[in-house]
């Protein structure tokens, strides 16, 4: 084995493999900030990054002990049919009146997405309260928990994420750009700048079906 050929196999297992299929929507994916990168991820595959990495350390080092202190559930799959669209989710920690999610990031305040997620949990499992526990801060860990209720308006914004995203893997569409400064560090940004190039891309394969 030489240097380059361990990159790769470092690269391979970093990279998530395309999952185009139109009829399974996954919750994480309908709540994300920009359902054009979704779909160009669910399309192309994308590369996993450091952050993602980090938080999947964390859950391994807390869900199941919080859990067990809980008297509660973790990893708890949740499944629902909507239109025909298949919704998965896998909620942290599922308690008899609430879900729980742990996020870590630089900052204590709570992201739009992160709302969306929750309140699709306690959509999906009929719960009215959730909490977000936030791990942020370096070197020195803090802790911060957010409380948040049910709202009905955030659900229906959900189903309609998810039949936006599905609609648009099943046509072959990207759905509307929604322009941030994020957009500046997207792995996928190239195609946006594109999108007469990216059209007669996609245009091409649907004829070659």
């Amino acid at each position: 084995m030489d240097a380059p050929e361990l990159k790769r196999k470092v690269l391979d297992l970093l990279h998530q493999q395309p999952f185009r299929d139109p009829r399974t929507i996954f919750v994480t994916d309908a709540v994300a900030p920009c359902l054009r990168k979704v779909y160009y991820s669910r399309v192309f595959g994308m590369m996993k990054n450091l952050s993602m990495i980090r938080g999947l350390r964390v859950h391994e080092e807390l869900l199941a002990k919080l859990a067990h202190e809980l008297d509660c559930s973790y990893e708890e799959p949740v499944e629902k049919t909507v239109d025909g669209i298949k919704i998965l989710g896998r909620i942290d920690v599922l308690c008899d009146d609430s879900v729980i999610e742990l996020k870590t990031s630089r900052y204590p305040d709570l992201r739009e997405e992160w709302i969306l997620q929750v309140n699709a949990y306690m959509g999906l499992t009929g719960r009215e309260t959730a909490y977000v526990v936030v791990l942020y801060g370096e070197p020195d860990l803090r802790v911060y928990v957010h409380k948040l209720e049910y709202d009905p308006e955030k659900f229906t914004a959900f189903l309609d994420r998810v039949r936006t995203l599905s609609e648009s893997l099943r046509t072959d569409n990207p759905p509307p750009a929604q322009r941030s400064k994020l957009c500046n560090y997207c792995e996928f940004k190239p195609l946006c700048k594109n999108e007469k190039e990216l059209l007669r891309f996609l245009g091409e394969r649907l004829e070659n079906r």
